[in-house]
């Protein structure tokens, strides 16, 4: 069996188990005994978020999903030459094919108008020149001769800025003392390791919260498994495990 990470926990967290209590109780008792550190949450829908938000008052704590978080912790690099880079050498082939649009869609022909009406041409030299800054659609949609990232770009495209430029992902353990994931069991396994590789043999701690026999959505692919063996999962929470003062009491050693 592999060694244990001693900053890497994976708690289960049944249906009625209080799993809300819980990270919000964690995230306070941090506020409290570290109150100069930086906490991350992250959630799997906004309503999460904003349920998780009460009573949390801090200026040092995230609270979000994973598409709020990753776009306003890469914004700063969005405009950097080499990140430019990046995103022609992965995009570059789909921007190519939008503009032969061999296949004369129509939805990509009217996109392809709008574009020689507001540029005058259209070539991929010119979207290269065009394209300054990148930025995050909040849609299921890309706009590549924009520099727009979908949902699903925005999670691949950081996966592939935090393998390439591994200094930037090392950032987010320097930045955040305590890292919260809620609902892993329908986590992306790209942003499982995002955080694994940021946080694994740092001073940074790790918490994963779910329940496998839970899983709604059908992201997680099953491939970070072998990571999951690092994990110390002898932390569970029970069934109607309510009382947040117990829950802090169970919690010491862990956040110690």
């Amino acid at each position: 069996m592999a060694n244990r990470l001693n900053n890497c926990f994976l708690i289960n967290a049944p249906a009625g188990s209080g799993k809300t209590t819980e990270i919000k109780s964690m995230v306070q008792r941090c506020i409290i005994d570290n109150p100069k550190d930086n906490i991350l949450c992250i959630t799997y829908t906004n309503r999460a978020a904003d349920e998780l938000s009460k009573d949390v008052l801090s200026k040092n704590v995230f609270i979000g999903t994973i598409h709020s978080f990753l776009h306003s912790f890469l914004k700063p690099y969005f405009a950097h030459q080499n990140i430019l880079e990046l995103y022609f050498e992965i995009y570059g082939a789909r921007i190519s094919e939008r503009i032969d649009n061999k296949g004369q869609k129509d939805s990509i022909t009217e996109s392809n108008a709008r574009y020689i009406e507001k540029y005058g041409k259209l070539d991929y030299d010119t979207v290269r020149k065009n394209i300054k800054v990148l930025s995050y659609n909040e849609s299921p949609f890309s706009s590549l001769y924009y520099g727009g990232l979908s949902h699903d770009d925005l999670i691949s495209f950081s996966k592939a800025i935090f393998n390439r430029y591994p200094v930037i992902g090392k950032r987010i353990s320097s930045k955040y003392q305590f890292v919260f994931i809620d609902e892993y069991q329908d986590t992306m396994s790209d942003v499982l390791k995002i955080f694994f590789e940021s946080v694994h043999n740092t001073k940074t701690k790790l918490f994963l919260f779910g329940d496998r026999m839970q899983q709604i959505y059908k992201n997680y692919d099953g491939s970070f498994e072998e990571s999951f063996e690092l994990f110390d999962t002898t932390k569970a929470l029970t069934t109607n495990y309510r009382s947040a003062k117990n829950i802090v009491c169970r919690r010491r050693p862990v956040l110690s």
